[in-house]
C-alpha cells in the first residue's frame, strides 16, 4: 500500500487498491475509513507532505511521527524567539523543545531546525538573547547551544541570503524554477552549511564543491551557472554589505547611538504574518471574503509597523496568490490593487494585477495592464508571458505566437514561453509541430510537469493514447500536475469509448481543490453525459461554472438544441459568439445551424465529428 503522510495536519492517509484509512499521530493504532475525497481537505493548508510507496502501517507510524516532531519543533523554537510572546510561554517552549531534542531523533530535528532557520535571517521580532537567557532558566542546554550558535552566525546567515536573492531574474527560465532551487538549497541544509563556514574560504569552497556535485540539483536548469553566480554574489556581499547582528541593549545610551540597525530583508515574513495569512485565505476558502478582507487590512495595518512598503506588497501579492487558488477573482484583485499602491516599482505587483484582471474575465483589461508593465519593465519576462497568454485567450493565435516567440529569443531558456508557444500551436491544430515544441522543451527540462502535461494531452489528440498514458503520473493526485494528469486520463478513457471509466474520473475531479481545474472536470463530465445522450445533466453541468468559458457555453448550446429548448439555445449560442477560438467557431457554425439559425443549405457534420472537437477544445483549453 501507499501512504499520505503530513506533520503539519498531523494525520497519515493508507491508500490500498479498494480502500482508504487514516490514522492521527496522536492514535496510530486506530485507523479510521475515509473517502478519496476526503484527501485534498485533510491536508489543505499544508506543505510538508510526503508520499510512501509500497509501505507498511509501521513505516507510515514512524514517518508521521518524524514528521510531527519536526513540525512541533519548528512552533517551539518560534515561540521562544518571539519577543512578543509571554515570558512563561517561551520559558515553557524552552522546555518542550528540550525534551523534543532529547528524544531518539535528536539529531534529525535538530538538522531539520538548523536546516530552516539558516536560510533566513532571524526577523526584526526575533529576540535571541532573551530566548537563550529563558532556555537557561529552564535547564534546557540543548537548546541554549543551538541559539547561540544560531545567534552568532547571524552576519554569515544574512550574507548567504543576500546574495541569493540579489541573484538576477534572468538566470532562472521562471520564478518557479528560482524557488525549487531555493527549496532544495533549504531541504539540503546548504544555506546552513555555507553559513557555519564563516570566512574560512577553505570551507566555503567546500561547500561550493559539495554543492555543484549535488546530483538532485544538478536536476534543475542550468545549476552550474545559478551556483557559480551565487558564490560571485557572495564575494561582493562579504566585501559592501557586512552588517552586524544587533546585540542586546546595554545601559549605556551612547553604545546604543553607534550600533548599527539591523535590517531585515524584503522577502522575511514573519511567522506571525504567516499565520495571518492562512488564516485569511481559510477564510476566502469558506466563503467567508468580508471577514478576510478586513483580516488583511488589520494585517497590513500591523506590518506599516515592522515591514517596508516592499514587505507590504510581496505579502499582497501572496495573498492575491491565495485569493486565485481558492477561486475568488474579486479579492484576487483587491489584494493585487493594493500590493501595486504599495510598491509601484516592482513589477511583481503590476503583474498580479494583470492576473487578477484576466481571473475575471477582463481580457483586454488584462491586455493593457501587461503593455504598461512591459513599457515600464522590459526585460520583465513574466509580463511577456502573461500578455501572450492573454492574447492566445482573446483567440489572437498569431500575436501569441510571434510573443511567446519574442519572449525566447531574449530568453532562450525561459520554460514558460517554451510551453506556452507549443501551447499555442496545439490550439491551432498544428499537433506536428506542438509535439515537437514539447519534446524539445521536456528534453530541455526533463521534470516540468507542464511540458509533461502538454505533451501528453497533444498525444490524445492525435489518437496516440498508450504513447500519451506512458507520460502520465500516479492516479492518486495531490499537487495541481497530478490533477492534470488525471484529467487527461480521463480524456483518454472517454476518446476510447469507455464512459463508465471517464465518468469515474471525472465525477472524482469534482472534488479536486484547484477551482479552474475543478472547472475542467465539470465540462469534461459533460462531454461524456452529452455521448451517452443525458443532456439534462450535460446543461446543468456546463450551467454550474462558467470558468471553462467557451467549452462551457458550446455544451450548452448542444444540450439545449437537443432537449429543444430554443431559449436557452440561442442564449448560448450568443455566448458562443465571444471567442475567437477556430475550433470553437467551427462547432458554433455547426450547432447554431442545427439548433438556431437552421439554413437549409447548411451541410451537415457527424455526431462523431462534433464530438471531436468538443473533445479537443477540453484537451486544448
Amino acid at each position: 500500500m501507499d501512504a499520505l503522510i503530513s506533520g503539519q495536519a498531523e494525520v497519515a492517509v493508507l491508500i490500498e487498491p479498494d480502500s482508504m484509512r487514516r490514522f492521527h499521530v496522536d492514535d496510530p493504532e486506530t485507523l479510521v475509513p475515509c473517502a478519496r475525497s476526503d484527501v485534498p481537505y485533510l491536508f489543505a493548508n499544508v506543505d510538508d507532505v510526503v508520499r510512501l510507496s509500497a509501505t507498511t502501517h509501521d513505516a507510515a507510524r514512524r514517518e508521521l511521527e518524524r514528521l510531527w516532531q519536526q513540525d512541533r519543533g519548528m512552533h517551539l523554537l518560534l515561540i521562544l524567539l518571539d519577543r512578543e510572546e509571554e515570558q512563561d510561554t517561551r520559558r515553557e517552549a524552552a522546555e518542550c523543545l528540550e525534551d523534543l531534542l532529547g528524544i531518539e531523533a535528536v539529531e534529525a530535528v535538530e538538522t531539520f531546525l538548523g536546516d530552516r532557520l539558516y536560510a533566513r535571517p532571524l526577523p526584526a521580532q526575533g529576540d535571541p538573547a532573551a530566548a537563550c537567557r529563558l532556555a537557561r532558566a529552564a535547564n534546557a542546554g540543548r537548546v541554549v547551544r543551538f541559539v547561540e550558535d544560531l545567534d552568532s552566525n547571524q552576519p554569515y546567515v544574512l550574507d548567504r541570503r543576500t546574495a541569493w536573492d540579489s541573484l538576477p531574474q534572468g538566470l532562472f527560465a521562471c520564478a518557479a524554477d528560482k524557488r525549487a532551487f531555493d527549496d532544495l538549497l533549504i531541504a539540503r541544509g546548504y544555506f546552513r552549511r555555507a553559513a557555519l563556514a564563516g570566512e574560512d574560504r577553505s570551507r566555503v569552497d567546500a561547500v561550493w564543491v559539495e554543492l555543484l556535485a549535488d546530483r538532485a540539483l544538478a536536476r534543475l536548469p542550468d545549476h552550474r551557472r545559478v551556483l557559480l553566480a551565487w558564490k560571485e554574489n557572495l564575494v561582493l556581499v562579504r566585501a559592501t554589505q557586512r552588517r552586524e547582528v544587533q546585540p542586546e541593549p546595554s545601559g549605556d545610551p551612547s553604545a546604543e547611538s553607534r550600533r548599527p540597525k539591523k535590517v531585515r530583508p524584503g522577502h522575511e515574513i514573519l511567522d506571525r504574518i504567516e499565520r495571518q495569512k492562512k488564516a485569511i485565505e481559510a477564510l476566502l476558502t469558506r466563503g467567508k471574503r468580508s471577514q478576510a478582507l478586513r483580516f488583511a487590512a488589520q494585517l497590513v495595518k500591523y506590518q506599516e509597523k515592522n515591514s517596508t512598503p516592499e514587505q507590504i506588497a510581496k505579502t499582497l501579492c501572496d495573498l492575491a496568490r491565495r485569493a486565485a487558488q481558492c477561486g475568488c477573482p474579486e479579492e484576487q484583485l483587491s489584494f493585487a490593487s493594493q500590493a501595486v499602491e504599495w510598491a509601484p516599482f516592482d513589477p511583481q505587483t503590476h503583474n498580479h494585477y494583470a492576473e487578477a484582471l484576466v481571473s475575471l474575465g477582463r481580457s483586454e483589461e488584462a491586455l493593457r495592464a501587461y503593455d504598461e508593465t512591459m513599457e515600464r519593465f522590459p526585460d520583465n519576462v513574466v509580463a511577456r508571458n502573461g500578455r501572450a497568454e492573454v492574447l492566445k485567450a482573446l483567440g489572437r493565435s498569431e500575436e501569441a505566437l510571434r510573443a511567446y516567440d519574442e519572449t525566447m529569443e531574449r530568453f532562450p531558456d525561459n520554460v514558460v514561453a517554451r510551453t506556452g508557444r507549443a501551447e499555442v500551436l496545439k490550439e491551432l491544430g498544428r499537433f506536428d509541430e506542438a509535439l515537437l515544441a514539447y519534446r524539445d522543451t521536456t528534453a530541455t527540462f526533463p521534470h516540468n510537469r507542464v511540458a509533461r502535461n502538454g505533451l501528453a494531452s497533444t498525444l490524445v489528440l492525435m489518437s496516440r493514447h498508450e504513447e500519451a498514458r506512458a507520460m502520465l503520473g500516479t492516479p492518486e493526485p495531490v499537487c495541481l500536475a497530478d490533477w492534470i494528469d488525471l484529467h487527461v486520463r480521463g480524456m483518454i478513457f472517454l476518446k476510447e469509448g469507455n464512459l463508465e471509466e471517464a465518468v469515474a474520473i471525472f465525477q472524482k475531479g469534482l472534488d479536486c481543490p484547484f477551482p479552474r481545474q475543478r472547472a475542467y472536470f465539470r465540462t469534461a463530465l459533460a462531454i461524456a453525459k452529452l455521448r451517452a445522450k443525458e443532456y439534462e445533466a450535460a446543461a446543468r453541468l456546463a450551467s454550474e461554472d462558467r470558468l471553462a468559458g467557451t467549452l462551457s457555453a458550446v455544451i450548452r448550446l448542444h444540450a439545449y438544441g437537443e432537449l429543444h429548448d430554443e431559449e436557452k439555445a440561442a442564449a448560448a449560442y450568443a455566448d458562443t459568439l465571444k471567442s475567437r477560438n477556430p475550433t470553437a467557431a467551427r462547432l458554433r457554425e455547426e450547432l447554431g445551424a442545427r439548433y438556431v439559425l437552421r439554413p437549409p443549405d447548411h451541410v451537415w457534420q457527424s455526431d462523431d465529428w462534433v464530438f471531436e472537437q468538443e473533445c479537443f477544445l477540453a484537451l486544448a483549453a
